[in-house]
């Protein structure tokens, strides 16, 4: 099953008050636009990603609650996950 998103693009096609047959408009991009990523793994992220898992590890140990360190844990390996991905150091 395909989704919409896999779906061929299909030109729109303009009656040509001429000769009245349907002609692809050629000024029309029929491309798949070119968006621009939304770069989730730039270094400020990365780091918002450390301090959040490292607070989260931090609020567990004090507090005692084994969800929070747990949750903390999880966040630092994400974290970790996207420092490793990354293409520049840092």
């Amino acid at each position: 099953m395909s989704t919409l998103r896999h779906a061929p693009v299909v030109p729109h096609q303009a009656r040509s008050p001429e000769n009245g047959s349907p002609q692809v408009k050629s000024s029309m991009n029929t491309a798949r636009p070119q968006a621009r990523s939304p770069q989730a793994n730039r270094p400020a992220v990365r780091y918002a990603v450390d301090l959040t898992g490292a607070l989260g590890l931090a609020a567990g140990a004090v507090t005692g609650v084994f969800t929070l360190a747990f949750g903390g844990t999880v966040i630092l390996l994400a974290g970790l996950c996207l420092h490793a991905s990354s293409r520049r150091p840092g």
